[in-house]
């Protein structure tokens, strides 16, 4: 399969939706990424980068990945949902 974020074949990683696919390597990086300032929604979950979420602690979602090759966006809370999936071991 081809990850989404690094365009390299691997066989391991996690699926999103609509096939996306995200390389374990990948997800590993995303625990040390910047989040980018950018414009956009989040290929996984569609919410537009950039929206304040919360009730109680109001958080701006904002990406953690982006290719430029192919639009992919990934924000920082499904950066989080797969790093936590990578550590309890359930991967595609």
């Amino acid at each position: 399969m081809k990850c989404a974020i690094c365009d390299t074949e691997v066989e391991k990683g996690i699926r999103g939706p609509g096939g996306l696919f995200v390389c374990l390597e990948c997800v590993e990086d995303l625990s040390v990424a910047e989040e980018k300032d950018i414009d956009g929604k989040c290929s996984f979950c569609g919410t537009e980068i950039g929206t304040v979420k919360g009730i109680f602690r109001s958080q701006k979602v904002q990406a953690v990945a982006v290719n430029p090759n192919n639009g992919i966006i990934l924000c920082n809370e499904c950066g989080k949902l797969c790093k936590d999936i990578v550590d309890n071991d359930v991967t595609a």
